[in-house]
């Protein structure tokens, strides 16, 4: 995908990982339990009107779990989750496969 204008981020845990005792622990932080979230998302990639809005959004939305999709669709902006099982969610205005390669020429 080329970026015009705006900005891209991908918030996620898979890269950030360590052992803590038995417990698997990642950077982001769940603010309601203070601890790393659980999500089912390994990551978010969302594409908005600044790089920082994008990057606040990834993390919104990786956090918000389930959730996420619907909350970047009530707030307009395209996003692609990538889920542990390897499952992709998109969600409205994200430029299918088809679409990015042809921008890319």
């Amino acid at each position: 995908m080329r970026v015009l204008q705006g900005g891209v981020a991908t918030s996620g845990s898979a890269g950030r990982r360590w052992r803590r005792g038995d417990a698997d622990q990642h950077h982001l932080i769940d603010p309601r339990p203070g601890h790393p979230a659980e999500s089912p998302w390994q990551q978010v990639t969302v594409s908005g009107a600044t790089c920082l809005g994008a990057d606040v959004a990834a993390k919104a939305a990786f956090l918000l779990g389930d959730g996420g999709p619907a909350w970047l669709e009530r707030h307009g902006m395209p996003g692609r989750f990538v889920a542990w099982s390897g499952e992709i969610v998109e969600t409205a205005g994200w430029p299918s496969a088809s679409e990015a390669a042809a921008t890319c020429t």
